[in-house]
């Protein structure tokens, strides 16, 4: 069976497993020096490209007890909200205008944390490939290095360089998940398309090797870009043999959350993306806390 993003599957699970999901709960909430902290990787649709004018004032306001630590793309474009800890509100996407995941992930989270609070670590950057950019270092030759996975380690760099400035707080990070959301690229090029899910496999794997095994969150890429098009059936084929291949990996399904694109053919417009970053929150919600 397909590991999605059902909510009513998710909350079957949790039902079913209600002691353990209320023991792991207590386990990191009543420790007041352990921070929860959610990785989020990726291209542009994880850097945050998505405008946001004319949405509510919560989503301006933000969320007091999430935070968020980010370089990549933002460095370029938004230079003042990169490498520092901000509480997450609209307007840290690539630009001060635009936004992504980590708004309805916080308007998910943010009751969860309610006493205490978690941070999110985001490094992306947009039109990059799993293929070279992202590549993990188990699937690189020597005479690689120089060439591909330069952003993945940058992704590792940034995330290590903010699990530090926790520690230098006295207390103690927790990755409870890592986020991915990437491949439109990928699915740009059939050679690149074809290696997915080995390259996706790889990814985690290595991944989990810097981060204590936790759970990967798998965003599906959008079905209808005419960009991507020619090879988006290999890349979502790809993510969905991984989730089901790979333990403790989860697709977050995205089939009916369709691109405008007379807008932007490769960026969902704000209600998709806050529903995208909803349901990465629901699934950490019911099933992973």
């Amino acid at each position: 069976m397909k590991k999605i993003i059902v909510l009513i599957l998710c909350l079957t699970i949790c039902f079913t497993n209600f002691i353990g999901c209320n023991t792991k709960k207590e386990e990191t909430t009543n420790n007041e020096n352990i921070l929860d902290v959610y990785l989020l990787f990726g291209q542009s649709n994880a850097v945050g490209y998505t405008l946001f004018q004319g949405c509510d004032d919560e989503y301006i306001l933000g969320y007091d007890n999430i935070k968020i630590y980010q370089d990549g793309e933002q460095s370029q474009y938004n230079k003042g909200n990169v490498n520092k800890w901000l509480k997450v509100k609209a307007g840290l996407g690539q630009t001060s205008n635009k936004c992504g995941i980590e708004i309805g992930f916080s308007k998910v989270l943010t009751s969860e944390y309610e006493n205490s609070e978690c941070r999110i670590i985001r490094y992306g950057w947009g039109g990059k490939t799993l293929y070279n950019d992202f590549a993990p270092p188990s699937i690189l030759k020597v005479n690689d290095f120089e060439t591909r996975g330069q952003y993945y380690r940058n992704a590792i760099e940034t995330a290590k360089r903010a699990l530090k400035t926790i520690n230098d707080e006295g207390k103690t990070p927790n990755v409870r998940a890592i986020l991915w959301m990437q491949g439109e690229h990928d699915a740009t090029v059939k050679e690149y398309a074809e290696a997915y899910a080995d390259n996706l496999t790889a990814l985690i794997n290595d991944l989990r090797s810097e981060f204590k095994n936790a759970p990967f969150l798998i965003g599906q890429i959008a079905l209808n870009s005419p960009n991507n098009s020619r090879y988006v059936d290999v890349v979502v084929s790809a993510q969905n043999q991984v989730a089901e291949n790979v333990k403790d990996t989860y697709l977050i399904d995205t089939s009916d959350l369709m691109l405008d694109i007379e807008k932007d053919s490769w960026h969902w417009q704000f209600p998709e993306m806050l529903e995208l970053g909803v349901r990465f929150g629901e699934y950490v919600k019911q099933v992973i806390l």
